[in-house]
């Protein structure tokens, strides 16, 4: 009997899998796994051709979504382990695919089920995304079990027939398609990261009003942005310019006509006066009648971006919320795949079967029927829907699979009613009228009338959203004459452009190549979230950039970049394409664009004062137009290490700052309250400004601050694991001698028995020392001379002195070989609360360490 194992996206899919192709044999059962969420169906089926005949035994479960995340390996993980030109090299920093924590029980699921199994069958969705989740399941697979037999189900819905059909016509799956989406997440990281990076140190606690602490990029959320700024910007620029023009109406055999004239407007007065004059002084005459047939054409099938589009237009759905309404849908087997670029429906889809299908649906019900029954010479009878012009070649278009008519959720029944109403109308024959043309001459100036008859509405009949209509107009004869019964001169002005709604800004990132029919909802939404722009509550939910938008596209612009310009994106989704159908490797496009950004970083840091203007602009500063600072008149001055001028200190809103008085840069200084800052006469070895020494409180201790290491921390030099502000006793750098701080410095070992933290830190004297953060408390243990490094294990706590919401953590030690007893471990792993070892023999003194709560084992007092 051949094993097969079918992994699907998501468990709803696994179910509809398992539910299906059970039916074609006996029982079906379920059980868990190591992964709760992610059920595991068995039941078995006769042989196809494909199997040779043989009986199969089906185990089906999914995953849920990516399996593996994309990250920096160590160290280049941490914002302040290198410069953030490192992360585009590739000779530098290595990006690694990994399964992701929350994914490991899943991982040995998969795995456990692999040994047991002689076919892996792929049903993730069939598109690139769906093909890089299938070779992460195949990366976990095959290496427990390297002769598994790969398969790929491909399908664009989740019913009973596409399910057994997809079955019985697996395939192979495509690497190249995993190697495009592998390159694009490798490229989005390096990119993202190095100009996160990069705008975050530079903006971070410098503008009071900037509230985000990461100011992001990202290669498709920023020309996504550059199209609303563009739109802004088109706004601003906006010159009115007063014009006028001649309204005509007039009433015929009864009938009032309105008419159109040709010149649209002129924008000089005094001619606008005479024409009118000319007009108003004379009969009209007929020129003209020209009648001709008038068709309103049905719509193409619809494919992802005009369902967002319409979503948007007509249900007042975000792009990212249609998204996941048109998911559950098709999880629910009432959709087709809702990502999709086709625009043609091929012929091997029953088109009259799908359309049957909605017949118990009162909504379509009458004309379905019509469709369906009415003879083909009838104007409502089917017909064929018409091709557009994309094709993916993946799946067909969006479609109804299922009977929609018992949804209560309000989102669900309207999109699958958007859904359905546009599926029938390609089904449906256009609208047919008559159209009558009509010219009319009036003291030398030409007038223009239009008339429409419809005769057979059509598709319109179902499809609600759209409008034709139009006036009918009298019978009218060449050379006929006519009297003016209203002319009007009308003044007016002329419009900037409106604001993008979320409709235009789709067509916009489509017709550039920005992001990919699944992912442009997802790019809006991270720039609303980043709060780079804004959406109107009400309709038509215009989209406004902020201050914080405009200041970042400002300043790309004057540096004469494209990082906020479409070409720079569109190039490398051409690239991915490529990949994809196998013109391009991944490693070929992954280097060439590396190149590409480099050269971008490169401008970007040696125009970054154009970024600092931008933001003074719309922030304040020293040329901007915020709340003015209060000079400090007691503060001595300090140097700046960039270019040797003297530092005053500031303070806006009790927030005090280091502000340049020659370069003009401004450097935040810690902000509590209550504190004393004032210069201190050394110079930081690692960036040459000059040192501050902060008191936290009156009674406490001096502690040095360089201001530039504060805000910019050079890179390796933060001991903590993830970075940010950074004190001296917070450096680790092994080039300063004023440095104090050790990796993993930031977390506490344990708790202090007067409730603060007890941290490991290091001494002026270079010796190590696990002591109270609380100033008013001496618990504290000294390490002897002779360790020559010491750090904290973030993910190593001690099972003897640990307790539940207390961990006490392990710390790993360098010792000397020529300052220990031999056969002495010389890199230790111990718990500086009951370590027994040869640590104590060295002269550890923790006579005065007071610790909180305990695990077993554990005392109260150090011994």
């Amino acid at each position: 009997m051949l094993r097969a194992l079918h992994v699907a996206e998501k468990p709803s899919v696994a179910k509809k899998v398992a539910e299906h192709l059970g039916s074609l044999g006996g029982p079906t059962t379920n059980r868990s796994g190591p992964s709760p969420y992610n059920r595991l169906y068995d039941f078995e089926t006769p042989g196809t051709p494909l199997t040779n005949n043989r009986r199969v035994r089906h185990t089906v479960t999914s995953v849920t979504g990516h399996l593996m995340a994309s990250e920096f390996a160590e160290p280049h993980n941490k914002w302040h382990a290198c410069a953030p030109r490192d992360l585009l090299r590739e000779d530098v920093s290595q990006v690694e695919f990994r399964v992701a924590d929350d994914k490991l029980p899943l991982k040995q699921q998969l795995e456990q089920e692999a040994r047991q199994n002689d076919w892996l069958v792929l049903w993730l969705d069939c598109d690139r995304e769906g093909e890089a989740i299938a070779y992460e399941v195949v990366d976990v697979c095959r290496k427990k079990k390297a002769s598994l037999d790969l398969y790929r189900a491909v399908f664009s819905s989740v019913d009973k027939q596409s399910i057994q059909q997809a079955w019985r016509s697996l395939q192979r799956p495509d690497k190249r398609k995993a190697d495009a989406v592998a390159a694009r997440s490798e490229l989005d990281l390096r990119a993202g990261a190095a100009f996160t990076r990069f705008q975050t140190f530079r903006i971070d606690g410098r503008y009071e009003d900037v509230q985000t602490k990461v100011v992001s990029y990202g290669p498709c959320q920023f020309p996504t942005l550059g199209f609303i700024v563009q739109r802004q910007q088109e706004i601003e620029a906006h010159a009115h310019k007063q014009f006028w023009k001649i309204d005509l109406a007039t009433k015929i055999d009864q009938q009032h006509v309105k008419w159109s004239w040709r010149r649209k407007r002129v924008f000089d007065e005094v001619v606008a006066s005479l024409l009118f004059e000319r007009v108003l002084e004379s009969p009209g005459t007929i020129e003209r009648v020209q009648p001709k047939p008038a068709t309103k054409v049905r719509p193409v099938p619809l494919c992802t971006l005009e369902l967002q589009k319409r979503a948007s237009r007509w249900l007042r759905l975000a792009p990212d919320a249609t998204m996941e309404v048109a998911e559950k849908l098709y999880q629910n087997a009432l959709i087709s795949y809702p990502r999709t670029e086709t625009e043609i429906f091929k012929p091997g889809l029953d088109l009259r079967d799908l359309i049957d299908r909605q017949r118990g649906d009162p909504r379509f019900a009458s004309f379905c029927g019509d469709l369906l029954d009415k003879p083909a010479n009838d104007p409502r009878s089917f017909c064929q829907p018409r091709a557009g012009k994309r094709d993916d070649e993946a799946h067909p278009p969006i479609h109804p699979t299922g009977d929609g008519s018992q949804l209560t959720d309000p989102r669900q029944k309207a999109v699958f009613e958007l859904v359905t109403r546009h599926f029938l109308a390609c089904c449906a024959k256009d609208g047919v009228g008559r159209q009558t043309l009509v010219d009319a001459d009036i003291g030398g100036e030409k007038f223009e009338a239009r008339g429409l008859i419809i005769d057979q509405r059509g598709w319109l009949d179902i499809y609600r959203w759209e409008r034709w209509s139009g006036t009918q107009l009298p019978l009218l004869q060449e050379g006929q004459l006519f009297d003016i019964t209203k002319v009007e001169l009308v003044a007016g002005k002329t419009q900037p452009p409106p604001l993008l709604t979320e409709a235009d800004l789709l067509a916009k990132m489509d017709a550039h190549g920005i992001g990919t029919d699944a992912t442009m909802a997802d790019h809006i939404k991270t720039v609303l979230t980043r709060e780079y722009a804004t959406r109107a509550n009400q309709p038509p939910h215009v989209l406004k950039p902020t201050p914080l938008g405009r200041a970042l596209v400002d300043a790309y612009d004057a540096m004469g970049e494209r990082l906020n310009r479409p070409e720079l994106r569109a190039a490398a989704e051409a690239d991915f394409t490529s990949i994809a159908n196998g013109k391009k490797t991944k490693a070929q496009v992954i280097a060439e664009t590396l190149v590409t950004m480099r050269r971008c970083f490169d401008v970007v840091q040696r125009d970054v004062a154009k970024l600092d203007e931008a933001m003074r602009k719309r922030f304040g500063g020293a040329a901007g137009d915020g709340p003015a600072p209060d000079l400090n008149l007691d503060f001595a001055g300090t140097t700046c290490g960039d270019c040797g001028g003297t530092m005053q200190l500031y303070s806006r809103n009790d927030r005090p700052s280091l502000r340049c008085d020659q370069c003009e840069t401004w450097w935040p200084l810690p902000d509590r309250q209550g504190v004393t800052i004032e210069p201190r006469s050394a110079t930081c070895p690692l960036c040459q400004f000059q040192l501050v020494d902060i008191k936290f409180d009156p009674n406490g201790r001096k502690q040095p601050h360089c201001p530039h290491c504060y805000t910019a921390p050079p890179p390796g030099a933060h001991a903590g694991s993830t970075g940010g502000r950074m004190a001296c006793r917070d450096c680790a750098h092994a080039g300063c001698s004023l440095a104090t701080g050790v990796r993993g410095g930031s977390l506490a070992v344990a708790k202090c028995a007067c409730g603060g933290d007890l941290k490991l830190r290091r001494t002026p004297a270079a010796k190590f020392v696990l002591g109270c953060t609380s100033q008013q408390c001496g618990s504290a243990a000294w390490f002897p001379s002779a360790v020559a490094s010491a750090r904290v294990l973030e993910d190593s706590d001690c099972p003897q002195c640990s307790a539940p919401g207390a961990p006490v953590r392990r710390l790993k030690l360098k010792l000397p070989s020529a300052k220990v007893p031999p056969g002495t471990d010389l890199n230790p792993t111990l718990c500086a609360l009951c370590c027994r070892g040869e640590i104590l023999h060295l002269g550890f003194d923790r006579r005065n360490l007071r610790v909180g709560g305990r695990g077993r084992g554990g005392r109260g007092r150090g011994g």
